[in-house]
């Protein structure tokens, strides 16, 4: 796509000026990065630049800066407070994010530096959901998968991903219920002891401070103490919904899939202690990082008043691992090498999704062979 010429710039309503920047600037390695972001920068007429995540781990966030991004992609780990709001301040006019979640970002600092913010709420649903159900045979006999009634799995959080979650179960005839106080009438949420009860608990809440329902530590002893005896837990929400000492209960007593923890990246013994461990990536898969891209910059696209042609979003892809068998492996190479976890999660392959599973659907265990036959 040809860049507009300067004085044919489209005019956007939030009164950015392109003319203003010189570049987009993306994480190396990010999925789909070039495919996406290229046409957008040929829109404002600036060139595509890719920096190093151990820049903004070191702390060289102004090197970066240097570039004049009208648009600077960052992940989740890098903690957006009111300093990097000020740096942000005369440099950049947005940030993004690929992915769902806001609250590594300061927001009312953000906001008072002028500091535009977009992400991509849902655009991970399905992988995470792809994730936690394609995990169950590693926490539960087969047999009880197949059966219908056998088993319940209780649900903590009932959004975008917790309802995806609940609408695969119930295509499987497997039984769930679900926790979510922020919901209507027209919803069940059953009480928190009820759904801790089940035969898996999992976890899909966003990390709030304040509200009448924060999350942040909301996993203590008491709330431990009220799940069944025997139950299988998966997080896949928020590391930091448990404290330390909570995560380390939690997984000396029961049967456990994490894939986020307390802080990132976490120690040795933390990355020990579940029964399978994987470095943040449930989110991963390779349509959930195309998809979270197309989404953000089709939002800035819109807010800066710039005409935007978006890839296709592939649901198929060419990939070494999918979501079906890669669990196990992944958490045995985090836990040989529990050192990896961030340049892993840094420059994650491409992981396919059960569209691409289901053309080798013949090699997997009958409740993988239930799934990619029910929900494909």
């Amino acid at each position: 796509m040809a860049a507009p010429a300067p004085d044919k710039m489209p005019v956007s309503r939030s009164g950015f000026n392109a003319e203003n920047f010189s570049s987009i600037c993306i994480p190396v390695g990010l999925h789909f990065g070039r495919d996406i972001f290229e046409p957008l920068c040929a829109a404002g007429n600036w060139k595509l630049i890719e920096y190093r995540l151990d820049m903004l781990r070191e702390g060289k966030i102004e090197d970066i800066l240097r570039e004049k991004p009208a648009l600077l992609i960052i992940p989740t780990f890098y903690k957006i407070n009111a300093d990097i709001a000020k740096i942000l301040k005369e440099n950049t006019a947005a940030l993004a994010s690929v992915s769902t979640g806001i609250d590594h970002v300061d927001m009312p600092s953000l906001k008072n530096s002028g500091i535009e913010y977009f992400y991509a709420p849902g655009m991970n649903a399905k992988s995470v959901a792809e994730y936690v159900i394609s995990a169950f045979p590693l926490l539960v006999p087969e047999e009880r998968l197949l059966k219908p009634g056998e088993m319940i799995v209780g649900l903590i959080g009932y959004g975008r991903i917790g309802r995806t979650i609940g609408e695969y179960l119930a295509k499987l005839s497997i039984k769930y219920i679900y926790n979510d106080p922020f919901l209507g009438d027209d919803f069940d949420s059953r009480p928190l002891k009820e759904v801790l009860a089940c035969d898996i608990v999992s976890f899909h809440v966003p990390l709030t401070d304040t509200g009448p329902h924060p999350t942040r530590d909301m996993i203590d002893d008491e709330y431990i103490s009220q799940i069944r005896p025997g139950a299988s837990i998966i997080n896949t929400a928020r590391g930091s919904i448990f404290t330390s000492r909570s995560f380390r209960q939690l997984c000396a007593n029961f049967r456990s899939i994490m894939d986020v923890f307390p802080s990132e990246p976490p120690g040795v013994e933390m990355i020990e202690l579940p029964t399978y461990a994987t470095p943040h990536v449930a989110g991963y898969n390779a349509s959930a990082r195309a998809g979270g891209g197309v989404h953000v910059a089709r939002q800035f696209a819109e807010w800066a008043g710039l005409r935007y042609e978006s890839i296709p979003i592939p649901e198929i892809i060419e990939s070494k691992i999918n979501v079906i068998d890669f669990l196990n492996a992944e958490s045995s190479m985090l836990k040989k090498n529990p050192g990896s976890f961030s340049s892993r999660r840094d420059s994650y392959p491409l992981r396919g999704g059960w569209k691409e599973a289901r053309r080798t659907m013949e090699r997997f265990s009958s409740f993988h062979k239930k799934i990619l036959t029910n929900l494909v």
